[in-house]
């Protein structure tokens, strides 16, 4: 199933009011119920001045939904005050046609709606919070990846909170992709490639230095490494969220090193959660791919002497050691 998210427009009022007085909606969703209630609630959202973003959903074109993302910490009015991750995120959302309860469409768009939020680097979770006697949305939250927390009491009373982390969201990821990166990635890219630069100094803080603040350093590197027709930067996606990336460039041979002109993967990191399984093989696949694309017959990496499960893992792919990087230092 295809899901678009069109923002809630002022225009859109009308329709989710009419919406909200469905009895299958009406059940668990009690408020706002009156036409100057869905006004005061959601026409600060709809015209951007609210922290709240809402968005009614498309299937095929059809609008088929309602669904709303907020920041969790400092919500107010008594909900969650103890949240201290900033990168916390909450979502509601119902169908609009009872008749389409029951048939994986709801379990269908949470999940697509997941995809885009976790494509904010900043987003480390989502929760939500059916009645807990609302058994079919917590079967559906569920299905979609949610995991069930414990029951709380919010201002609204009892509710089943429930989890998904980003972790836990490419855990249960099924359609692995790999795309050129853009512009766009700039902020995973540099997150990623700070992330393995400080991964490589905690093998050998003498020998791998990070300069920083890291992701500074890093943002303009790829901005570079994209607009140069030598380079190739891949990004890996688990259902549409990027969980990767892998960095190959032709470089000329050269007699100090005795190499040839050929290819090589300067950078490979996968979020932890999918490392050595199909992301990183998709990721390394498409690295192959790229190196011939660029003329090679070769493919040549580098692995720290202390990452003993990369070397495990390039080995099983059919890579051999060539070179042992030694240093000592100076008296």
């Amino acid at each position: 199933m295809s899901f678009t998210f069109a923002p809630l427009r002022t225009a859109d009022l009308g329709m989710l009011h009419e919406w909200l007085q469905r009895p299958h909606v009406r059940e668990w969703w009690d408020s706002p119920s009156t036409w100057e209630e869905v006004v005061e609630d959601y026409g600060p959202v709809a015209e951007g001045t609210d922290t709240t973003r809402a968005f009614i959903a498309h299937r095929g074109g059809e609008p088929v939904g309602f669904i709303q993302v907020y920041v969790v910490m400092g919500s107010g009015d008594g909900w969650w005050p103890d949240e201290t991750d900033p990168g916390a995120r909450g979502i509601d959302q119902f169908l609009a046609v009872e008749g389409q309860l029951g048939q994986g469409i709801g379990r269908a768009m949470i999940r697509a709606f997941l995809g885009e939020v976790f494509t904010d680097p900043r987003v480390t979770t989502v929760q939500t919070d059916p009645s807990p006697d609302n058994e079919r949305a917590i079967r559906c939250y569920r299905g979609a990846g949610f995991a069930d927390r414990a029951v709380v009491e919010t201002p609204d009373g009892p509710a089943h909170l429930m989890v998904c982390p980003r972790v836990r969201f490419l855990e249960t990821g099924s359609v692995v992709a790999v795309r050129a990166a853009m512009v766009s990635d700039i902020e995973w890219l540099a997150i990623w490639g700070s992330m393995l630069a400080r991964m490589h100094q905690g093998f050998d803080a003498r020998r791998f230095v990070v300069p920083e603040p890291a992701e500074d350093a890093h943002r303009p590197y790829y901005a570079e490494h994209l607009a140069d027709e030598r380079a190739r930067v891949l990004v890996a996606t688990v259902d549409g969220v990027p969980a990767g990336y892998a960095f190959v460039r032709w470089e000329p041979g050269s007699l100090l090193e005795l190499r040839a002109d050929g290819a090589w993967l300067h950078e490979i990191y996968v979020e932890e959660e999918a490392r050595m399984g199909t992301v990183s093989r998709a990721l390394m696949d498409a690295a192959d791919a790229a190196a011939r694309a660029l003329g090679s017959d070769h493919l040549l990496l580098s692995v720290s002497s202390s990452n003993i499960r990369a070397q495990r893992f390039f080995s099983s792919l059919g890579y051999r050691q060539t070179l042992l990087e030694m240093r000592r230092e100076l008296p």
